[in-house]
């Protein structure tokens, strides 16, 4: 097995170096735009959310998992909104966290946009959210932004035939 992963490996190696370098977008790619192993980079504002101490939240019992679904449930929907409404994408959803990105030709206008998408999702947590939840006897959530403006490289990775690969 050893010998014929080496191999495997090697030959992968080989395949990935005589690729061409990813060249420069101006837009993010759709999914079946990009090969395994391919790539493009592009200027962007990247924002996180996360939402603190969410897993120090009781969710041993039936209720308590349900009830931090419909939390959950509440906010994400709303968060997920507020990034939309402001030109974002939404990339990913972690649990208790959630990815977008802004895109701009001109890349102050991204970074601009997403620090209003911030303001705007904790001005809809203190004032339309948390009261919600402490109507219901839920505390309520507190989250941390964190974004980064700069070079990203947008690609597609992993084993050709796997995770939805082409």
């Amino acid at each position: 097995y050893w010998n014929a992963q080496i191999a495997r490996v090697e030959k992968l190696r080989t395949r990935i170096s005589e690729r061409a370098a990813a060249p420069v977008g101006r837009v993010v790619p759709d999914d079946a735009d990009l090969t395994i192993g391919t790539g493009r980079r592009l200027d962007l504002t990247v924002m996180f959310i996360d939402i603190s101490g969410f897993s120090q939240r009781p969710s041993n019992t039936p209720e308590e998992q349900e009830l931090m679904l419909r939390v959950l449930n509440l906010f994400m929907t709303e968060m997920i909104r507020i990034a939309e409404d402001h030109g974002g994408s939404v990339e990913k959803n972690t649990g208790d966290g959630l990815m977008a990105y802004f895109e701009d030709d001109a890349a102050a206008n991204s970074s601009k946009r997403a620090v209003a998408c911030a303001l705007t999702m904790h001005a809809a947590n203190t004032l339309l959210i948390a009261p919600i939840l402490r109507a219901t006897g839920v505390p309520p959530l507190e989250f941390r932004v964190s974004m980064d403006f700069g070079p990203v490289m947008i690609a597609k990775i992993g084993a050709a035939q796997r995770f939805n690969a082409n």
